[in-house]
């Protein structure tokens, strides 16, 4: 992976007060980072690698995503644009290079679409509706909204996982024979409103749940055929926090700790985690700038993208406590995602 370059999305539109140009290529061998080209499009929200010099680019707020290119002149260049089949795109993963998988927000639907091999993606995508399936189940729940945040591929599992904010829930969905499938849906606590999840690097059977209404860390066992088992709840926020005014957003973990990043109250919770994966230990460090939306580990620091301060920081972890020291290293309007280039 060449840490050298990092692609970032900003959002651009007027309903987010966004100040942002489009996606943008940046070199990131310096302590600043420099800004090295931009490609005006409307709200690059979310942008997901593929094979190669291959990225997929989520419009947020809209209903298309784009396949673009990094150039070998690190210029770059966009390939294609088509219909997400749902709308405002939120996340989306590549499973085994050949399936890019969506969760569409706005009409809580999944969408996958097959990769050609030119990493282009094939329009007649299939999609699953998770209200429908979740009403069904559920048939005597008062109606909601389904808002699928995320799409975390399940390691050494022909699934995913989809933590529904709209629902309180979290859906496995079995795409094992090109198909959509859901295998089961676990509800959260009331409120809570799963965004993002992740999966310890040394314990695959770990998984941890942001729930972004309730400023919580939900830790999870994973059994066999992708069966979930609720372990314990901790809040990402100090005890002493007694506002509303946060939610939790990012989340990222590594061999030892699992990171989550509050917007509002502008901080980072670092959880420790014991030899079995359980969290045991919750500190809180500045986030270093306004709204933390997003949070990546690269080599061995925290970045962090501020959509409101319109910084981006590269935090060094303590070797010690693992608690972030977050420094500006680039600004540029309303970011709201970082991604690798290699």
């Amino acid at each position: 992976m060449n840490d050298d370059l990092v692609l970032v999305g900003s959002r651009t539109t007027k309903e987010r007060n966004a100040r942002g140009e489009g996606l943008t290529l940046w070199d990131a061998s310096k302590p600043e980072w420099q800004l090295l080209d931009t490609l005006p499009m409307t709200n690059p929200s979310w942008i997901t690698a593929g094979a190669g010099s291959t990225y997929y680019v989520l419009h947020g707020d809209g209903a298309e995503v784009s396949t673009v290119e990094i150039s070998a002149e690190r210029k770059i260049l966009r390939r294609q644009t088509i219909d997400c089949l749902g709308l405002n795109p939120v996340h989306a993963a590549v499973k085994d290079d050949s399936r890019l998988i969506i969760a569409n927000y706005a009409t809580g639907t999944v969408a996958a679409f097959n990769i050609d091999s030119a990493g282009n993606l094939q329009s007649n995508g299939n999609v699953i509706n998770l209200g429908n399936l979740y009403a069904k189940q559920f048939v005597d729940e008062e109606s909601r909204d389904s808002h699928p945040h995320q799409i975390l591929i399940l390691p050494e599992r022909n699934g995913i996982l989809v933590p529904d904010k709209g629902l309180d829930a979290l859906f496995v969905i079995d795409i094992a024979d090109g198909g959509l499938h859901a295998v089961d849906i676990i509800r959260t606590a009331p409120g809570s409103g799963p965004r993002h999840a992740a999966i310890s690097p040394n314990r695959s059977d770990s998984l941890y749940v942001v729930g972004e209404l309730n400023s919580t860390l939900m830790h999870f066992l994973i059994g066999p055929n992708c069966t979930l088992d609720f372990q314990s709840s901790y809040s990402t926020l100090p005890r002493e926090h007694t506002g509303d005014d946060s939610s939790a957003a990012g989340i990222v973990v590594d061999d030892t700790r699992v990171f989550v990043s509050n917007r509002g109250h502008d901080s980072i919770a670092v959880f420790d985690l014991d030899m079995g994966g359980t969290p045991v230990k919750c500190s809180i460090a500045e986030a270093g700038g306004a709204f933390p939306r997003f949070i990546t580990l690269r080599s061995d620091a925290l970045v962090i993208a501020h959509e409101n301060g319109d910084t981006i920081a590269k935090a060094t972890l303590d070797t010690v406590s693992g608690l972030p020291s977050p420094q500006v290293i680039a600004r540029t309007g309303s970011p709201v995602c970082v991604q690798t280039v290699g």
